[in-house]
């Protein structure tokens, strides 16, 4: 059918504003864009020559992310102030969301760079600890995320509700995580292998790095720079004991006085792996505070 160059059929508006018929009718539906006339005689519906321009800022606008609402409200308001407005708007909800992107982009780069670097203790299945792959480790400054207070603490269980914990918070203040989980054994590490059950609690905290710190913030807090004699460990928690009885051997070898606290860094946990021989763990026993030499 021929009509008038003012008036568009539903075919002739979707091939010149290149979307579907099926598209316009939801737009219909919507009460977004609706066909200006209705011919009497045949009950056609035809759109208008300035609906061209509705239909071209919907478009334009659907791909900004903008909701169906906001796109009608400016459709019924063709103003610039309200327009300029809900765009700065936008503007920075899409930079918010990309930051958010960027930061899920660097934590999955993150992971897989843990995983390449910790694979290489799996391969060399590293589950006897001879004095010359102990070494004294610098650990640097940092800032992190952080929950203590005593707590269950056995290697018969994980301590996965306090790592829920943990990330709730992280969750809730936007802060973006970094690197490996890790916790801080403050009142006799061995404990967590004792069968006596007063050992089975003790000052435990969980923490982790991240990457936006916020000092004024409850559970944050930094890590002082601390040197700590040290190893990999490959294999199930409930049998890394003699690690830790190695790094103290090597200790007093070299007559270093030790804090009495430990650290263990997860490189690779239950959160990657349901294979506890693939665990990887870096322990660390730090070094007394009067005592500071180079690794």
């Amino acid at each position: 059918m021929t009509v008038n160059k003012d008036k568009y059929t539903i075919g002739q508006m979707a091939k010149l504003c290149n979307v579907s018929t099926k598209q316009l009718r939801f737009y219909d539906e919507r009460g977004l864009v609706t066909p200006a006339y209705r011919d009497e005689i045949n009950g056609y519906r035809y759109y208008e020559r300035r609906q061209i321009e509705e239909i071209l800022l919907l478009s334009e606008l659907k791909q900004y992310n903008f909701s169906l609402e906001k796109i009608g409200r400016l459709l019924r308001n063709r103003e610039l102030n309200p327009l300029q407005k809900e765009l700065e708007q936008q503007l920075y909800e899409l930079r918010r969301e990309r930051k958010d992107i960027m930061a899920k982009y660097d934590s999955i780069i993150d992971r897989i760079l843990n995983i390449l670097h910790s694979s290489v203790y799996l391969i060399a299945n590293q589950k006897t600890f001879a004095q010359d792959i102990i070494s004294v480790q610098t650990f640097p400054e940092t800032v992190v995320a952080y929950t203590r207070y005593v707590s269950y603490w056995h290697v018969d269980q994980l301590f996965t509700s306090r790592r829920a914990e943990l990330f709730k918070f992280l969750s809730e203040h936007r802060l973006e995580e970094m690197g490996a989980n890790m916790a801080f054994f403050y009142n006799g590490y061995k404990k967590q292998f004792s069968e006596n059950p007063d050992d089975r609690e003790g000052d435990l905290e969980v923490c982790i790095r991240i990457k936006n710190p916020d000092l004024s913030l409850p559970c944050v807090r930094v890590v002082e720079e601390f040197q700590a004699v040290s190893c990999i460990y490959v294999g199930p928690y409930r049998d890394m004991l003699p690690a830790y009885l190695d790094l103290e051997s090597y200790a007093r070898q070299h007559q270093i006085p030790l804090s009495g606290e430990s650290l263990e860094e997860y490189l690779i946990g239950a959160s990657m792996t349901a294979n506890p021989n693939d665990y990887v763990t870096r322990l660390y026993l730090p070094f007394a505070r009067e005592k500071r030499v180079r690794p």
